[in-house]
């Protein structure tokens, strides 16, 4: 008996080696949710490779350390995860907006950044900081004080075994 089930313009009949039409809906909705994802994410292309529950743990382990100063400047400042694309380096998570600066979770690094924005979804500069989150939070909070940023700009080695290597 021949099939002829019709999947997205396939026909199931061709008998192709290992075809199902199982498989061929898989593909397509494969190819659906990359185009979706290609029209909506402003990381078009971009693959994230460091998975939101990860970075949510990190959010809350920043969270738990800051001081009430910086939870007010954070209640104030964050925003839902959001994929950017960090320019030569592909997507990585913004969290929060101050002004022309966002913050970021540089998963290369592991730990947040600062880095200046010109165009919503694009972070214009990439940072090697491996800051906590409260850090992150707290260098606004020294501009805001001192009239000027007053750094860090870069952070020592922690020693240990990194995810991904």
């Amino acid at each position: 008996m021949i099939n002829s089930v019709v999947s997205f313009g396939l026909m199931a009949d061709e008998r192709l080696s290992g075809f199902t039409p199982i498989a061929a809906i898989e593909n397509a909705s494969l190819a659906i949710y990359q185009n979706r994802l290609n029209s909506i994410s402003p990381c078009p292309g971009g693959y994230m490779s460091f998975p939101e529950e990860k970075l949510w743990d990190e959010i809350n382990d920043g969270w738990s350390r800051m001081s009430f100063k910086q939870r007010n400047l954070w209640e104030v400042i964050k925003r839902t995860p959001e994929e950017w694309t960090l320019k030569g380096y592909g997507p990585c998570w913004v969290v929060a907006l101050i002004g022309e600066t966002v913050i970021y979770y540089n998963h290369f690094e592991h730990g947040f950044n600062r880095s200046p924005w010109s165009q919503f979804g694009i972070i214009d500069y990439y940072q090697s900081l491996q800051s906590g989150l409260e850090d992150a939070v707290q260098t606004p909070l020294n501009l805001v004080d001192t009239g000027y940023d007053v750094g860090p700009w870069t952070s020592g080695p922690f020693a240990g075994e990194y995810p991904g290597r």
